[in-house]
């Protein structure tokens, strides 16, 4: 299990830097890096459920599978709500939110536990509103009237998040 619990923690990382360096570089994410990423952890889940039910052949797999399968399906479900929140705000604010955001914590809340999913948007969220407030200090000392209207990356912020969390061991374990 614990090669598995890694194997994750990969995915996650790779994925978490392949999405803040593109949202950082062009403010955007590509679809297929969702996609791809998507369809990774979409497996891991598959193998993580495999293992938990027992190996085909063993007499102890049949009994409880539909139990365990059921209980990933929800703890899955639970991880994917940041993200599916953030798409439905996307849609209501007409992409004053970004829906590749949503769809990042679609794909993370896959990978992670919900708290952790929830804590990791929590932090980046903080640490985007900390550059945000320094970025507006600046822009009004400046005498720039402009500076609300500066939009951020915010998956760099996350990645700042998400790599103290793998860091300190809560993410990941």
């Amino acid at each position: 299990m614990e090669t598995l619990n890694r194997t994750g923690a990969v995915i996650f990382m790779l994925f978490l830097a392949t999405a803040a360096w593109q949202d950082l570089r062009k403010k955007s994410v590509e679809v297929r890096v969702f996609v791809v990423f998507g369809a990774a952890a979409f497996l891991w889940n598959i193998l993580i459920i495999w293992y938990m039910a027992g190996f085909p052949g063993e007499p102890e797999t049949i009994t409880g599978t539909g139990e365990i399968i059921g209980t990933r399906i929800k703890e899955r479900m639970a991880g994917c709500l940041v993200g599916a929140v953030l798409l439905v705000l996307a849609w209501t604010s007409r992409g004053g939110i970004g829906a590749g955001d949503g769809c990042f914590f679609l794909v993370s809340g896959l990978l992670l536990e919900a708290g952790q999913n929830f804590c990791l948007f929590l932090a980046g969220l903080f640490l985007c509103g900390l550059w945000s407030l320094g970025v507006f200090t600046r822009e009004r000392l400046a005498g720039h009237a402009g500076s609300g209207r500066i939009t951020l990356a915010f998956l760099p912020f996350v990645a700042a998040a998400g790599i103290a969390g793998t860091a300190a061991g809560f993410i990941g374990k």
